[in-house]
C-alpha cells in the first residue's frame, strides 16, 4: 500500500460522510432492506417464456441479491431471467473468486441455453463483470452501475478487499480498458448525484457510456438505489440488441 491509497481513503469516506448524500442512501437502502423481508427471489424453474434473454447480476459490496428485489423482479416481470451467483452470499469475495465464480456461471448459463448471457453488475459487481470480459470473448453486452474503475472509490475497495483476503487478484487488467473489441461492449451507468463513485471514478473511456442526468429521480437518485433508475433503459437495450439479432 502506498501513501497515496492512504489518501485515499479519508477522501472516500468524507464523500460518502456528506450529509446530504448519506441521507439519499440511507432512504435508498432502507428502502431494500424493508424489501428483503417479503419472501424469496423470483423461481425460474417452470418458466416458459419465449425469445427470453439470460442476465447474470453481480451485486455489490456487502450486498446479497435479495436486497435488489426490486431490481430483479422487474426483468422477470418483463421476461428476462437473472442469475445471481452468489444468491444469498454477500459480494465481499475477492476479485479473484468473483471472476472465476462468473466464469463457471457464463459456461453454465451458455451450457443451458445454447447462447451467451449478458452481465449486469452494481458498484463492485460491476468492476467484477468487466474483469472477466478478456476471458469470455463470446459476451455481446455488458452494463456495469457505478463501477470503482479507478480513483478513491477504487483504491479504497482495494484496501478492505487486500485486508480480508490473502490472494485478493486484481480488479480490471488494465489490457481490457483498452481492447477497442472489449469496450464496445460496455455500457457503464453512472450518476453526478452518487459520491461513492462518482462517473470520473466509474467511466470506461472510448465505451458507450451512459450518464444518468440528476434530477428528481426519488429516492433512486444514489449510489445504492442507481440500479432501480438504470433498469428500464438496460431493458430497451437489451430489447432493441434482441430485436436487431432477430
Amino acid at each position: 500500500m502506498d501513501w497515496w491509497t492512504l489518501v485515499d481513503i479519508p477522501i472516500e469516506m468524507w464523500r460518502i460522510g456528506n450529509i446530504r448524500g448519506l441521507a439519499r442512501e440511507l432512504r435508498s437502502a432502507t428502502t431494500m432492506f424493508s424489501d428483503s423481508f417479503l419472501g424469496d427471489l423470483p423461481n425460474y424453474e417452470n418458466y416458459n417464456g419465449e425469445n427470453h434473454k439470460t442476465v447474470i447480476f453481480m451485486q455489490g459490496f456487502f450486498a446479497n441479491a435479495i436486497y435488489y428485489r426490486r431490481f430483479i423482479e422487474f426483468f422477470y416481470e418483463h421476461n428476462v431471467r437473472v442469475v445471481c451467483p452468489l444468491r444469498l452470499s454477500r459480494n465481499i469475495i475477492s476479485y479473484r473468486e468473483a471472476h472465476e465464480l462468473l466464469s463457471s456461471t457464463i459456461k453454465s448459463v451458455e451450457d443451458e441455453t445454447g447462447e451467451p448471457p449478458i452481465l449486469i453488475g452494481h458498484s463492485k459487481g460491476g468492476t467484477d463483470i468487466i474483469g472477466v470480459l478478456g476471458e469470455h470473448p463470446e459476451i455481446k453486452k455488458a452494463y456495469p452501475i457505478a463501477p470503482p474503475l479507478r480513483g478513491s472509490s477504487l483504491n479504497s475497495l482495494n484496501v478492505v478487499i487486500n485486508f480480508m483476503h490473502h490472494n485478493p487478484g486484481i480488479p480490471v487488467d488494465h489490457d481490457i480498458l483498452t481492447d477497442e473489441s472489449i469496450i464496445k461492449k460496455i455500457t457503464t451507468f453512472c450518476s453526478y448525484s452518487d459520491r461513492i463513485v462518482p462517473p470520473r471514478e466509474a467511466m470506461v473511456h472510448g465505451a458507450e457510456n451512459k450518464i444518468v442526468i440528476d434530477g428528481d429521480h426519488g429516492i433512486w437518485n444514489s449510489h445504492t438505489g442507481l440500479p432501480y433508475h438504470a433498469r428500464h433503459e438496460i431493458l430497451e437495450r437489451i430489447t432493441n440488441n434482441s430485436r436487431k439479432a432477430a
